[in-house]
């Protein structure tokens, strides 16, 4: 894929560095495992480290963007001038991280008003990488993305997650989750949880069966 902006090339490559410390300490038994809004959201020090990398990259890559990301929140530029901004998990799928479930990535994405333009998802564990820019389509390992064409629930996969926040949050999935089990009209061959959103859609929606 040609980007629009040559810069894009370098933001590839950090998802990848990132990806490489998070190998480095994938089942190291070094973690300092801690916690932020709850018992189920964790955060390590490959988190902290990851997200200073990328941010303190992006921001000398871009100077006009802001940046937003999961450990260090929102950083305006007072020198931004369209208005761009970047969010950031550098360790997408941290419980699983910190048990050894080899399923989590980087992600990171350039918004533009509310709409996503340019975002890369890196899954290490698995030396997958998935990028995609508006208006010139998504790709994993430079095979381009298509949505599945299968109609039937009963032949498809089904990927679902819960928010940290789920026994207090209104919103928290529950009822969702439980009609596609309970409704006899949805038939479905295989019901996934995980803890990493951002690996399930590209990974099983997209290219993963041949004839999808």
């Amino acid at each position: 894929m040609k980007f629009s902006d040559s810069r894009y090339e370098a933001i590839i490559e950090l998802a990848k560095e990132a990806g490489a410390l998070q190998k480095k300490f994938f089942r190291s038994g070094k973690l300092d495992i801690n916690t932020k809004s709850s018992d189920v959201d964790m955060v390590t020090e490959v988190d902290i480290a990851c997200d200073k990398l990328i941010v303190d990259r992006i921001m000398k890559l871009f100077p006009e963007d802001h940046v937003l990301s999961e450990e260090q929140g929102y950083a305006e530029n007072a020198n931004a001038q369209a208005g761009h901004t970047w969010i950031i998990d550098p360790l997408d799928g941290t419980t699983n991280y910190s048990v050894g479930h080899p399923i989590f990535a980087v992600s990171i994405a350039r918004w533009l008003d509310d709409e996503s333009v340019f975002g890369v998802v890196y899954v290490p564990m698995l030396d997958e990488l998935f990028i995609a820019e508006k208006g010139k389509g998504a790709y994993g390992n430079t095979q381009r993305l298509t949505a599945s064409k299968r109609s039937n629930l009963r032949e498809s996969v089904i990927a679902t997650g819960f928010p940290y926040d789920r026994a207090t949050a209104a919103n928290n999935n529950s009822e969702n989750a439980a009609l596609m089990i309970t409704d006899r009209n949805c038939h479905f061959g295989f019901f996934a949880v995980s803890g990493q959103n951002s690996v399930f859609p590209p990974n099983y929606d997209c290219f993963r069966t041949p004839n999808n």
